[in-house]
């Protein structure tokens, strides 16, 4: 199994673009949250220097400065989605082997585990400079595939943007499900989505692996 993390296992989306917004307004920028969150799914300097029109190379600096801002005051707010603790646990009693497939930068993803305390859950963990090319590109699902020795027809990959849905399919993902937290149904199916889900307790039915639903999580 192979899952994005930011929307999908976390609800961290909103956190994210208001702690970008403040780093973008401390250099004059004024951007919305809305536009931030449009623009999510690709590497986090792609989102910065298309919400900002500036360059990669600035977008790489402000993503420094938004570091700090982030992991120093909005980092404790993201959440596990409901029902999140619960997939990862069932999956684990039936020895299915997990990997995250992120576009954070894999040092911040691990960072994010070990807040969870999902770190032994996901021996795995490919952030977008981990491996040859980022999401969409099927380089990080190849990637993750290749690590836990498992064939691509045998595995299923959740995720909650078109860049997820498209790095599974041309990875040869058998099973693709896209979460519709912020993404249509059929944006995400347009991308390659074997299955939709509005929550983790209709994706794990998806998996065979019911959970049942619950409220937030702490």
């Amino acid at each position: 199994m192979l899952f994005d993390l930011d929307g999908t296992l976390i609800d961290s989306v909103t956190s994210m673009a208001d702690a970008l917004v403040e780093t973008l307004a401390a250099r004059g920028r004024a951007v919305t949250v809305e536009a931030i969150v449009a623009a999510f799914g690709p590497p986090f300097e792609e989102v910065i220097a298309s919400v900002a029109g500036v360059s990669l190379e600035e977008a790489a600096d402000i993503a420094a400065a938004y570091g700090p801002v982030y992991y120093g005051r909005y980092a404790h707010l993201a959440l596990p989605l409901p029902g999140a603790d619960a997939l990862i646990e069932r999956l684990a009693s039936v020895e299915v082997s997990l990997a995250l497939v992120t576009s954070r930068r894999e040092d911040n993803a691990h960072s994010m585990l070990a807040h969870r305390g999902w770190t032994e859950r996901f021996p795995v963990v490919v952030g977008h400079d981990t491996a040859a090319a980022a999401k969409p590109h099927p380089a990080p699902a190849l990637h993750a595939l290749a690590a836990l020795e498992v064939e691509a027809r045998a595995a299923a990959f959740v995720g909650d943007t078109a860049e997820d849905m498209a790095c599974a399919r041309d990875a040869g993902v058998a099973t693709i499900v896209g979460l519709t937290h912020l993404r249509s149904e059929g944006e995400l199916r347009a991308a390659g989505a074997t299955h939709v889900a509005t929550d983790l307790a209709a994706v794990g039915s998806h998996l065979g692996v019911p959970i049942a639903r619950s409220g937030a999580q702490s």
